[in-house]
């Protein structure tokens, strides 16, 4: 193999560079191998080993897995997101003249203006027309008990699922109740 210089920006040569980029894409070094300098199985069992050793390659693939890590405090402002989910992203309240009442109209172009058509878990179409029928946001409990989780809001009460805690909960008065009543016993 001809030298060749190290990008100015990666510190890796062409060829290290394509098979740390297959390396990221597969997560099989001898696969990326394969990938990188099209070759046999074999070939790339016998020389793996000695590409993905090397200080430049191994610290560009951290480094790219680092940078792409979602963060803790981004997964947080997500999730309360998901707690505030409402339905006034969605909808507009109208006056409908035939009837003189108000109706609810769904205004998905709305919610897109704001930013939230993430927090639609599902959408229902009409069989015929195919305009949409319903829609169901994210479940905004369950997302703020997974932050009252993270914060540990609950003490020593830590539930997996929200009707966990309600149980621990109901659990945790009828302890209360009955120590209560052996208080007044005494």
């Amino acid at each position: 193999m001809p030298f060749e210089h190290p990008n100015p920006e990666t510190g890796l040569t062409p060829a290290e560079l394509a098979y740390a980029e297959a390396y990221l894409l597969l997560f099989n070094q001898t696969r990326a191998y394969m990938k990188a300098f099209n070759s046999t199985y074999q070939q790339a069992v016998s020389s793996v080993a000695q590409w993905h050793r090397k200080p430049q390659i191994t610290a560009y693939i951290t480094n790219r897995l680092t940078e792409n890590r979602i963060k803790s405090d981004e997964v947080i402002a997500r999730i309360k997101e998901h707690a505030e989910a409402s339905f006034e992203d969605f909808v507009d309240i109208v006056d409908d003249p035939a009837t003189g009442k108000k109706s609810i109209e769904l205004n998905l172009a709305k919610a897109a203006e704001r930013g939230k058509l993430h927090l639609i878990k599902k959408i229902t179409t009409a069989k015929r027309g195919g305009r949409v029928a319903s829609i169901e946001l994210v479940d905004s409990q369950a997302a703020l008990d997974k932050i009252a989780r993270a914060e540990k809001l609950y003490g020593e009460i830590q539930p997996e699922k929200p009707s966990e805690s309600i149980g621990a909960l109901g659990q945790l008065v009828k302890e209360m109740r009955k120590k209560q009543e052996e208080d007044d016993a005494e």
